[in-house]
């Protein structure tokens, strides 16, 4: 017999079944992580590009700006050296701030799932596991940084009764990294 995990009543309360507390401060949470995402990267691409100008001179905004100032029309922009020399720097700066932006990311995703990895490795079976699957999902669900993807992840969870397992209706194709199955 299986069980689909977000039938009980704290499914209720934890938002699944409307727009309670929970699913605003998960909307609040998504709109602060945009945020600092977006403004980390757009910081860190102005500093890059204001370090690449100090190590090649002829970048700059002014340049970019007298470019586009003096050109006549698109073509006359598009053949302009100075601009096209800028443009490559503004796609470097870009590239360096994406770079960092999804580097700082990927190190703090990794440090918060450090932290909840004792909530995982308490469990000595895969049946321990699955008995307490749902207060994992509660405490690692409330997190600001992988809250919503792991919510997600666990509406496509079910409990297997005998034996009692936690398994996924995500097909083992979409495991894109090559990694052992959860359980």
């Amino acid at each position: 017999m299986l069980s689909r995990a977000p039938s009980d009543r704290g499914a209720l309360r934890r938002g699944y079944g409307f727009m309670g507390a929970s699913r605003m401060r998960s909307v609040g949470w998504a709109i602060a992580r945009f945020v600092l995402f977006w403004t980390a990267f757009a910081t860190v691409s102005i500093l890059s590009f204001q370090a690449i100008g100090h190590i090649l001179p002829q970048i700059s905004i002014d340049q970019i700006r007298s470019s586009w100032t003096a050109a006549p029309d698109w073509f006359a922009l598009s053949t302009n050296k100075n601009f096209a020399f800028n443009l490559a720097g503004l796609i470097g700066a870009a590239a360096i701030g994406l770079s960092v932006t999804y580097g700082l990311v990927t190190i703090s995703i990794c440090l918060l799932l450090e932290a909840y990895k004792r909530h995982i490795r308490v469990y000595d079976s895969p049946e321990s596991f699955a008995e307490n699957f749902t207060r994992l999902e509660e405490r690692i669900g409330r997190t600001w940084l992988v809250g919503h993807a792991f919510r997600e992840f666990y509406k496509t969870t079910f409990t297997e009764k005998q034996p009692l397992r936690v398994k996924s209706t995500t097909p083992a194709s979409l495991n894109m990294f090559g990694l052992p199955p959860l359980l």
